[in-house]
């Protein structure tokens, strides 16, 4: 219950409503420029006069109203739709709880100065309204806010769905274009699902910034996008992004032009994602083509990898020397010497477990045409997931020979 010195400055106040609503419109747009393009001046009007009236009858202690925190409620959800940002709204409850404290002290000032002490005493009866509705405010603002991004994400799944589908000429591409705005090339990502993770965080985040927008899917596999820009380098923009909000594992495809050949670009993002290596990764096919050849070819590639890298593996305890040795001369572009450096060891060591590498795969190390073949070995080993952990150093080789 107010002091009634308290209560009667409040009531004098309420016969002040419309100078004061419009002083705490001017303060708030001079004080927050999200404001300015964002809420029409006649909505701001009159939520701050529902507000502050009825913010003034719970700093004057009269009877509770059910109705008193409907002002706020319907103010947070009107804000969060229009997408002024949650700090500036809970801002101008503030700058409104100053302006009605400055009011109350040059009224008592001007009709009981003796009486000074009795205002400062219910001081806190203001501030606890207003963190009352700001709480409310708060608590519509971020329920608002979650409802329309469960929206957007199912709207936006619904569009890369039909997009993926191959459905380039129904109404959900139309609201994709309307979405994805004007763009020369699109690419697709796919990110692998870590357990029960996605991993990746607020992709837009780092997207946009670099002039690029995009749509994303959630799935069983993981987290599927579309990303739109320029064509000439959306590949290295999107890289750049991703490096950013990628934790785990991801697959690029190369850029497409029309939203019809998505689907193309969703399998291509597919085989990109099969040549990453050990997270993170973001593994872009452009800068991977050697290696998506050799992922892409399935049972081939298992073939491939049984009858060269699978003979090494024959050799026991010696194996990992010689998969680490046949990396490590590749890398160096044939040099046994750099491969030895790199290695810290003999060169001589070196040529001894590729003269065995030779001898177990039957492939000539001296022939382009065998050095091909372990090259494709090595890079379908980095593409196939039960493969990694037996050759933790081709997925090194593939990584070291792209840089991406």
């Amino acid at each position: 219950m107010a002091a009634p010195f308290v209560r009667d400055l409040a009531h004098a106040l309420l016969d002040q409503l419309a100078p004061l609503a419009d002083e705490l419109v001017g303060r708030i747009l001079s004080a927050e420029q999200p404001y300015t393009g964002t809420v029409p001046v006649e909505d701001l009007t009159r939520s701050v006069r529902d507000n502050l009236e009825q913010v003034i009858h719970a700093v004057a202690g009269d009877p509770g109203d059910p109705a008193r925190l409907d002002p706020p409620r319907a103010t947070g959800r009107r804000r969060a739709e229009q997408g002024l940002p949650l700090e500036s709204l809970l801002h101008s409850y503030r700058i409104g709880g100053r302006l009605i404290w400055e009011r109350m002290v040059g009224l008592a000032r001007r009709q009981a100065p003796d009486r000074l002490d009795e205002l400062l005493d219910g001081a806190t009866q203001v501030w606890d309204a207003i963190d009352e509705f700001s709480t409310v405010v708060g608590e519509a603002y971020r329920t608002t806010e979650r409802r329309l991004a469960r929206m957007d994400a199912e709207r936006q799944a619904a569009v890369v769905e039909a997009l993926l589908r191959g459905d380039a000429a129904g109404p959900l591409s139309r609201q994709a274009t309307e979405l994805l705005g004007d763009f020369e090339a699109l690419v697709v990502v796919v990110v692998e699902r870590t357990g029960e993770a996605l991993a990746i965080d607020r992709p837009d985040a780092a997207l946009r910034p670099r002039g690029l927008r995009s749509l994303w899917q959630d799935g069983p596999p993981g987290r599927v996008g579309v990303i739109a820009g320029p064509f000439e380098d959306i590949e290295q923009r999107a890289a750049a992004a991703l490096d950013e909000c990628v934790s785990g594992r991801a697959g690029v495809s190369t850029p497409v032009r029309r939203l019809r050949d998505l689907p193309g670009a969703h399998d291509l993002a597919r085989v990109a994602l099969r040549t990453a290596g050990p997270a993170p990764d973001v593994a872009m096919l452009g800068s991977r083509l050697r290696q998506a050849v050799a992922a892409a070819s399935g049972r081939l590639g298992e073939l491939l990898v049984e009858r060269t890298l699978g003979r090494i593996e024959g050799a026991g305890g010696e194996a990992a020397d010689l998969v680490a040795a046949l990396v490590a001369y590749l890398d160096a572009g044939g040099s046994a010497a750099e491969a030895a450096e790199r290695l810290y060891c003999h060169r001589n060591t070196v040529l001894n477990r590729l003269r065995r590498v030779a001898e177990l795969t039957g492939l000539d190390l001296h022939d382009p045409r065998a050095m091909a073949t372990l090259v494709l070995a090595l890079d379908a080993a980095s593409g196939d997931r039960r493969l990694l952990d037996r050759h933790p150093d081709a997925t090194r080789s593939s990584q070291d020979a792209t840089g991406r």
